[in-house]
């Protein structure tokens, strides 16, 4: 039983289909000036118009990387560089993904300021503190619009408006993996400059990545050699990816747009919360209550472990984490409740998260081995 969709989610057949051509039919470099590679390279551009229409964004405004992880740091090391004759303060979040956090670690070394913004107890952003932090050298503000692990939400409108009504020309990047997988990406409707996603999240491809920045906005590359994807990530484009990352993109705005959908799966998760609440009335949730992912619980069970429980659970058919599936496999617990300000004296952070596929039968299915688990070994805690 797999509820572990923030971590990966299976291809879309759709995805799967339209991919299938690019494995025998259209091999050839898109960059070729023959037949078959300007057939080739028609899909790229009639994959990068789709996307790009589906953003209210330009063709120019979208380059492919291979994961959301390079599209980070394409993001903010090549924005910052690009823009560090204007000032080298930078403000970001205590909570990011480490394809953040640790290309802002490099920017330090460089010489540049990282500030981080105060949250409250359930992650979300002080816009009250974000307007004190602002400065005349405040260049860049980059923050993850919907946390991996916790699931919660930000008010990026409302952060875009502040930081642009502060200084029009500083930029905002947020990282949207997950984001994107429920919320709209109208870039303007959302306020920012630049915007990171990847297909392994939205039942697309894995090895494809998404960053769209808005004209004017300059960046570095970081990748050198044939000039691909407009200078900015050299290499010979991934067509059958970007054409699956386009498809999937498509499939999930428009499963978007069905809010009867999206909130489908929002109970699910609820009722999943509380079934579990009822046999362990001192669980907690972790993450804002409402404002948050509608797939995602993140939960605190006192008197567990963590590492045993994900092995019990495993062994038992339950595919689930207690956190980011980058942190290498490792099973220990997650620093995001310190980050909070909240210390559990002991125990297992379990992290279940749903796909718009998930039916109620198989989300019952996993309460029923989560329940049966703690059962069976609580006395083994």
């Amino acid at each position: 039983m797999y509820l572990d969709f923030a971590a990966a989610s299976p291809l879309d057949p759709d995805v799967a289909r339209v991919m299938q051509p690019f494995f025998s039919d259209f091999f050839a470099n898109p960059s070729s000036t023959h037949a078959l590679g300007r057939e080739v390279r028609q899909c790229l551009d009639a994959a990068r118009a789709r996307v790009a229409g589906l953003m209210g964004a330009t063709t120019d405004e979208i380059i492919f990387t291979h994961s959301g992880t390079e599209s980070n740091n394409l993001a903010i090391l090549g924005i910052a560089r690009a823009h560090k004759h204007r000032g080298k303060h930078i403000i970001s979040t205590p909570l990011e993904h480490s394809s953040v956090a640790e290309p802002l670690k490099q920017l330090a070394r460089e010489g540049f300021e990282i500030t981080f913004v105060e949250i409250d107890e359930y992650g979300v952003v002080s816009l009250e503190d974000l307007r004190k932090q602002l400065r005349a050298d405040t260049i860049l503000v980059s923050m993850i619009a919907a946390h991996n692990e916790i699931g919660t939400v930000q008010p990026i409108p409302e952060i875009a408006v502040t930081l642009h009504r502060f200084d029009k020309n500083i930029i905002f990047h947020i990282d949207a993996c997950q984001y994107a997988g429920f919320f709209p990406l109208q870039v303007a409707d959302l306020g920012v400059d630049a915007l990171t996603c990847n297909g392994s999240k939205l039942h697309g491809p894995k090895g494809v990545g998404m960053l769209y920045v808005r004209k004017g906005v300059h960046c570095e590359p970081l990748m050198y050699g044939g000039g691909q994807e407009w200078g900015k990530w050299s290499g010979t484009e991934n067509a059958m990816s970007i054409v699956g990352f386009a498809q999937a993109f498509e499939n999930t705005q428009i499963f978007i747009r069905n809010q009867s959908a999206v909130q489908s799966v929002a109970t699910m998760r609820d009722e999943f919360f509380g079934v579990v609440r009822a046999a362990v009335p001192d669980v907690a949730l972790n993450g804002h209550s409402s404002r948050r992912l509608p797939n995602n619980l993140h939960i605190t069970l006192p008197g567990f472990d963590t590492e045993t429980l994900l092995v019990a659970l495993d062994q038992a058919g339950l595919c689930v984490s207690s956190g980011s599936a980058c942190q290498s496999g490792a099973l220990e617990k997650s620093p995001i409740l310190g980050v909070l300000g909240k210390h559990p004296k002991k125990g297992a952070q379990l992290r279940v998260t749903f796909a718009r596929t998930t039916t109620r039968r198989q989300m019952q299915q996993g309460a029923e081995i989560l329940l049966a688990t703690l059962q069976k070994f609580a006395k083994k805690f």
